[in-house]
């Protein structure tokens, strides 16, 4: 069967906004948690590297550098503000 008349589409539509609001369950869905936006910006490398630098190990200021670095770069060097230690790594 059709439903010819605009007024008759207008009560179907609306007894079936009532009937779906009665028998569907509400959901409630647990809250969204912001993610953590982790980049490491050129800022941020600077002032890891600058920690690695401080390591005494040569061979752990090394192992970290090459697991923050990207692949492409072979050497850095960071000039500490102070002098009591190198700057290269």
């Amino acid at each position: 069967m059709f439903i010819k008349s605009e007024r008759a589409k207008l009560f179907r539509d609306w007894a079936e906004a009532i009937i779906l609001q009665v028998t569907a369950p509400t959901i409630n869905l647990p809250a969204a948690t912001p993610r953590k936006h982790n980049r490491l910006t050129a800022t941020r490398l600077l002032e890891i590297m600058t920690d690695i630098a401080l390591i005494d190990d040569k061979a752990l200021r090394i192992s970290l550098m090459q697991k923050i670095l990207p692949e492409n770069i072979t050497g850095v060097q960071i000039a500490l503000p102070f002098k009591e230690k190198g700057g290269a790594l």
